[in-house]
């Protein structure tokens, strides 16, 4: 049994709730499990009740393949409502290649906002080759709405030159309907834009 108490966050997508106890299981025969519950998961200036969520997650792995499940809702307030997600995923693992996939359903029970709905589908793979690993990503939101559909797509390379270095390299493309920002798929970036393309050169060190 596990309880934190985390200090929040000043920028929002790295804010966590204060309070959180949580309960990972031992891995039996290849599966294992656990689940959270946060008692204080939005900025207490702004609500009239107590907000909570909940995490469910567990996985089964066998030779090759990784199969998981994961549920989490959010109860924010009478006047807020609430919203959850619903995430399967897989991996399969062959000597040096890896590929992973998930969908996840997002259902934003919010009353005083309309973000709709959305269907997420994502898809990735990897290729070690000698000290170098090729690796491609691709995601798809998709929401109720049709013209609010996003798509990203990312290739990149790293290359390890000992246990502790290893130098990398990636190119990301964002495609966004008319009236979105960058911000669908993760990024904290408001701008509107309906193509957003980057590319990062870095070298991590790992102590």
């Amino acid at each position: 049994m596990k309880v934190n108490n985390y200090k929040k966050m000043e920028s929002e997508c790295l804010q966590r709730a204060d309070k959180i106890i949580a309960y990972q299981s031992p891995r039996i025969n290849g599966f294992q499990g656990s689940i959270a519950y946060a008692s204080d998961v939005a900025d207490t200036s702004r609500i009239t009740d107590n907000a909570s969520a909940i995490s469910v997650n567990g996985f089964y792995k066998k030779g090759k393949y990784l199969l998981g499940a994961a549920y989490e809702k959010h109860d924010l307030d009478k006047i807020k409502g609430s919203k959850e997600a619903i995430r399967l995923s897989a991996s399969y693992r062959d000597g040096p290649f890896k590929m992973v996939g998930f969908l996840q359903q997002e259902n934003n029970n919010f009353k005083v906002t309309s973000r709709p709905d959305a269907l997420v589908l994502g898809l990735g793979a990897s290729l070690r080759k000698g000290k170098g690993t090729f690796k491609a990503q691709w995601y798809n939101r998709d929401n109720d709405s049709t013209s609010k559909d996003t798509n990203l797509i990312a290739i990149g390379y790293d290359y390890r030159f000992s246990k502790q270095i290893d130098l990398y390299t990636q190119a990301a493309r964002i495609t966004n309907a008319s009236d979105l920002g960058g911000n669908q798929l993760g990024s904290a970036s408001s701008i509107i834009e309906d193509d957003i393309h980057g590319v990062s050169l870095g070298v991590r060190y790992k102590f």
